[in-house]
Parts: structure tokens; C-alpha cells; sequence
């Protein structure tokens, strides 16, 4: 339940549907308070290995925490594109957001348990979610985005293909 995703619930999968599920999730809060909840795929996304609830559920949690800090007008934006680190596919996306609530928080301390201050199990939302995302070989972090607002960027590596070699070879 602390973020740690289930070994035996590991599958390769398309990372579009499911950043397209957690998008719809929330569509009927963005469409009630009046927010522009976008997801911008550039280009094909390579599979990966992942466990699916878990990084499903931390998507959810990681938008609808943005979106609890939007006002009406706002624009939440989940974007993602495919790139290469080394010999090896990785997905690279960001969430940039307008609300203002963000402004004077320390990106470097962002994930902190107790160092934003939302109500509920709110707090634990982004540190939950960099610990599922660090179990799946990838990074959660936050930085400077448009117009002096913090973007939260992370970067998940693709399914490991491992050429098969002949019996004769080394």
C-alpha cells in the first residue's frame, strides 16, 4: 500500500492507455470546475515492464493533486514523448499546471512528506509516487515550468530486450 508495487502484478504494457484512463478519471472533476485537463502524446511510446495498478494509481493520485490545487481556468497537461538514454528507449513526460498554490514551493523539497500542505492523504501523494516510479527503473523530480509555476517531470525506462544469442557464440 506504501507505493511498493506487487512483483507478481508485473506485466509489459502500452503506457498510453493507461495515462489516457487516468486523464478520464478525472475528466468529470476538470469538466465540473471548469479546468483544461489535457494529455499530449508525441509520437509512439515503447512498452514497458511495469506494475500496472500501481503506476495507474499513482498517475491518478499525482493528477487529481494538481487538479485539487486548480482553479476555475486553469490548465493541468500531462505530456509525453519517447527519447533515447544511451542504447536504451526511455519515456520522458511532464506535468505543467497554472495554479498558483505551487509558486513558493521549493521544487527540491516537493517531495517531502509533510512539506506541502494539502489536506487529507494528499501530503503523501508525490512521495508515494516517486517511490513507485524509482521501483519501475525511473525518476519523479520537479523544476521550474512556464510562467514561474513548478512542472513535475519523470522519466520511465522502456521493456529491457535482451538480444538472444545462437548456442555457438560466447
Amino acid at each position: 500500500e506504501y507505493g511498493y508495487p506487487q512483483r507478481l502484478s508485473w506485466t509489459i504494457l502500452e503506457l498510453e492507455p493507461l495515462l489516457r484512463e487516468a486523464i478520464e478519471h478525472h475528466r468529470p472533476m476538470a469538466d465540473r470546475n471548469g479546468i483544461d485537463l489535457q494529455l499530449r502524446v508525441e509520437g509512439a511510446l515503447p512498452a514497458i515492464s511495469a506494475d500496472s495498478e500501481g503506476l495507474q494509481s499513482a498517475f491518478i493520485r499525482m493528477i487529481g493533486l494538481v487538479l485539487q490545487q486548480e482553479g476555475p481556468g486553469g490548465r493541468v497537461l500531462l505530456s509525453v514523448v519517447s527519447t533515447r538514454h544511451g542504447n536504451r528507449a526511455v519515456i520522458y513526460g511532464h506535468l505543467d499546471f497554472s495554479s498558483t498554490k505551487f509558486k513558493d514551493v521549493d521544487p527540491a523539497r516537493l517531495f517531502e512528506p509533510f512539506y506541502f500542505r494539502v489536506s487529507g492523504l494528499g501530503r503523501l501523494t508525490l512521495p508515494g509516487a516517486r517511490r513507485v516510479f524509482e521501483s519501475h527503473g525511473g525518476t519523479l523530480t520537479a523544476g521550474p515550468g512556464p510562467e514561474g509555476s513548478i512542472r513535475i517531470s519523470f522519466v520511465l525506462p522502456s521493456e529491457l530486450t535482451y538480444p538472444l544469442r545462437s548456442v555457438d557464440q560466447p
